[in-house]
């Protein structure tokens, strides 16, 4: 009745249920600006607060099960801008993910980080499903990731963007470097050790063998290990080794 025009929301109640009204309040203004009352003009917007209410908590849950995921979880329109990033990706990256969202990926990264991203996402808006492993340097250490892009396709099948998880595997990497670097110590010791050193396991396979074993047997040893001794000798040999293998085995 000032002469102001509103627009609001309100909240009704009918036959027991709740619904909401888009309302706008316009005031009728004389010649002389004097507000002789004002037009209201009421839209019923109940299906959609409750589609936004719906979508809200469904967007609410998916964070749940993301944040709490060992992973970096991002999706990734087709023009290459985040739609949406997980905390996970806040906690390795150091930074505030709601700044990612709407940003192209080359600019949230590196030049030699995106370079060894670009080949694999290039592939992922092709219709590839992609996976690859990559090393990211952070405070002077390096951190070993393996990443999957899964394509976003629309009912018709066309491509419209990308889901990227990656998952940090550098506790992985770094035991299978020192088993790498422990099995190269032990190799240097017993290849120089002169006699047959061999490791056989409950099912009798042979599971490691020094360099003796090619120059005794003239074996290749890289065809011998995970095999039976059964098959690596021949029959009149393990005949003769067969008692003493078992009596080991107990």
């Amino acid at each position: 009745m000032s002469g102001e025009r509103l627009s609001f929301e309100r909240i009704i109640k009918k036959d027991g249920q709740l619904g909401y009204h888009q309302c706008e309040y316009i005031p009728e203004v004389g010649v002389n600006g004097v507000v002789h009352g004002f037009y209201i003009v009421a839209t019923d917007v109940t299906a959609r607060r409750l589609a936004e209410k719906s979508l809200a908590e469904t967007a609410r849950r998916l964070h749940a099960i993301t944040d709490n995921i060992p992973a970096l979880i991002t999706h990734i329109d087709a023009d290459q801008r985040y739609l949406f990033v997980n905390s996970q990706v806040g906690r390795v990256f150091k930074k505030d993910v709601r700044t990612m969202l709407g940003r192209r990926v080359a600019e949230e990264h590196p030049p030699e980080r995106y370079a060894l991203m670009q080949p694999h996402i290039e592939a992922a808006l092709a219709g590839e499903r992609v996976q690859y492993e990559g090393v990211v340097k952070f405070d002077n250490e390096e951190r070993f990731f393996q990443t999957d892009y899964i394509p976003d396709l629309t009912d018709c099948g066309k491509v419209c963007g990308f889901f990227a998880m990656t998952f940090d595997i550098t506790s992985r990497r770094k035991s299978q470097r020192r088993r790498a670097e422990n099995e190269k110590r032990l190799r240097t010791i017993t290849d120089n050790v002169p006699a047959l050193i061999g490791y056989i396991d409950s099912q009798q396979r042979l599971q490691f063998c020094n360099i003796h074993y090619r120059t005794t047997f003239n074996f290749d040893i890289a065809d011998i290990i995970g095999k039976k001794l059964i098959e690596v000798y021949d029959e009149k040999m393990y005949e003769q080794m067969a008692p003493y293998v078992e009596i080991a085995l107990t």
